[in-house]
């Protein structure tokens, strides 16, 4: 239990958290019959305790998808080139069931508005 202000209201922010999750996993369960909730970020370790779910904590999940990506883009990119070492096959850097890498589509460029610029100066 709290015992002053502060306290009282880091706690009420990681009930909240916890219970927005919980709230999201039934939800899902809904769609799968038991799906894994994937903690990750500076606050995960602690909210991954209050967790009733089956739930996992990945300390660098951003990190591990972005080295997932750049193998498969460099195995693309050598099997464009004609390298034949299985070093290079696109489906050494194949995600999960076999699927071959596959080069990611760039996100759609945002155009500026004509008004009033965002930046505070």
């Amino acid at each position: 239990m709290p015992r002053n202000t502060v306290d009282a209201i880091e706690t009420g922010c990681r009930h909240a958290q916890a219970g927005a999750v919980e709230r999201m996993y039934r939800v899902f369960r809904d769609i799968a019959a038991r799906p894994l909730c994937i903690v990750a970020g500076g606050a995960g370790r602690t909210l991954v305790d209050q967790l009733s779910m089956p739930r996992r904590y990945v300390e660098n999940l951003v990190l591990d998808g972005l080295a997932r990506i750049a193998l498969a883009e460099r195995a693309v990119r050598r099997n464009e080139d004609g390298c034949s070492s299985s070093c290079c096959s696109p489906t050494s850097a194949s995600s999960p069931g076999g699927a071959t890498a596959r080069r990611p589509t760039p996100p759609p460029t945002r155009r500026r508005s004509r008004g009033r610029s965002s930046r505070r100066s």
